[in-house]
Order: C-alpha cells, then sequence, then structure tokens
C-alpha cells in the first residue's frame, strides 16, 4: 500500500466484549469518542467470534443480566460478525 493509500485507509477497531455490549445496548457508558469512531462511515469495525463465547460464558455464570434472551444478543453479535458495520441502531 503506498503512502496515499494508508493515509485514505480507516484503521481497523476491533470491539472488546464490553464495548460491543454497550453499542447493542445504547449504553450510556460508551464514550462520545468511542461512538463518533465506531459509527463513522469509514469505520473498519471487527468482532471477533470469541466475543460470542465471551457473552455465553458471562450469561451463564449469572456476570451478565440482559433485558432481552441471549439469543437475541447473539443474533446481533452474528449480525455483526458478518456485516463488521456498525450502524446507529446497532450492528
Amino acid at each position: 500500500m503506498t503512502s496515499a493509500e494508508l493515509a485514505n485507509h480507516a484503521p481497523s477497531i476491533l470491539l472488546d466484549t464490553n464495548v460491543l455490549l454497550w453499542i447493542l445496548g445504547n449504553d450510556p457508558r460508551l464514550s462520545k469518542r468511542v461512538q463518533t469512531a465506531v459509527l463513522s462511515p469509514s469505520a473498519d469495525i471487527r468482532v471477533s467470534v470469541v466475543s460470542a463465547l465471551e457473552i455465553v460464558l458471562k450469561f451463564q455464570a449469572g456476570k451478565l443480566s440482559l433485558d432481552v434472551p441471549i439469543e437475541r444478543v447473539l443474533s446481533e453479535v452474528f449480525n455483526c460478525l458478518r456485516s463488521t458495520t456498525i450502524l446507529s441502531t446497532g450492528c
């Protein structure tokens, strides 16, 4: 990649599981700076499949309470994995 191409290429952002949950839940703990970076049209957002496993393990251990069924959360995570794009309404 040339330096000009690098300058126009958005860096990849690998979302931490907590940040992913905050985005999906529209959590107020998500800083404006992160919201701006993640919601940018040029953002190259990545989600690890390990995040799905971590969500299940936290849920099963009672360390994660959800307002919606776990299946819905996992569906959103897998939608993120397929699209790798976060929109203002979720992944």
